[in-house]
């Protein structure tokens, strides 16, 4: 009689033959988030007149948080530079609105009413003013993001529950800003950055599920700064020895 241990995501089996071999393979999809009820333990006892032992899968709560792949980034942000991502294939509406129900309708209503802005029309100085760093405001409805601990977590926003998140997004990030490249002084540059900052939003625990605060990174503005160029030295300065009076 031999035994073989197989390892399972999620799962441990036992495997007990006596002349054949059995094998065993599972694969978990990026939109499965935990093991179904119909996979809990059942263990039969031991009959002491035979040599089969059958086990089943054992249930084991996977984290109510984003699916990732094996370097341990969410496949929602595969093609995704940013900190966040607003298309989720599996994102759990059903999950997140029951994680919802855990807080009173009046700590939902002073949360989403207070929100975060989205839209703002546009100013006379915006129809008037020309800024040096060439920029476009957008508009973000995150449903995943990184947290500081670079933890990923599912972000509270569907049809019901909006969070939007307004930002300034450089349309020439590493390029020379308008207007003043040609009027720096001689080894001077200039050049546009993007610059981000943290909000908070209501997010969901991976593992209690419950909602809480939690911060994100996400784009703010478009700044420009003004360098010295590369290998640029600075001309030492000769400075002119004070004339002592003769005395």
């Amino acid at each position: 009689m031999k035994i073989l241990k197989g390892c399972i995501p999620g799962a441990v089996i036992i495997l007990v033959f006596t002349s054949y071999c059995v094998g065993t393979s599972v694969s978990l999809q990026p939109t499965d988030r935990r093991l179904s009820t119909s996979q809990k333990a059942e263990v039969s006892a031991p009959n002491n007149s035979s040599d089969d032992i059958v086990l089943f899968p054992v249930e084991k709560h996977r984290p109510l948080a984003p699916s990732i792949d094996k370097s341990g980034k969410p496949y929602c942000a595969l093609n995704n530079s940013l900190a966040f991502c607003e298309d989720v294939p599996d994102y759990p509406t059903n999950e997140i609105m029951e994680a919802l129900s855990k807080l009173s309708g009046d700590a939902l209503d002073i949360v989403f009413s207070v929100g975060i802005k989205g839209k703002t029309p546009l100013t006379t100085e915006d129809l008037t003013e020309e800024a040096i760093c060439s920029a476009e405001t957008k508009t973000f409805k995150p449903k995943a993001g990184k947290t500081l601990s670079e933890d990923w977590v599912y972000v509270v926003n569907n049809i019901r529950y909006e969070q939007l998140v307004t930002a300034e997004i450089c349309r020439d990030e590493g390029k020379p800003c308008n207007h003043i490249q040609g009027n720096l002084p001689s080894g001077f540059q200039s050049v546009c950055r993007q610059r981000f900052a943290f909000k908070s939003l209501l997010a969901i625990k991976p593992i209690s599920e419950k909602p809480y605060k939690e911060d994100f990174r996400f784009p703010s503005c478009c700044i420009c700064y003004v360098t010295t160029a590369p290998g640029f030295r600075k001309l030492p300065v000769t400075r002119t020895p004070s004339v002592v009076p003769d005395e």
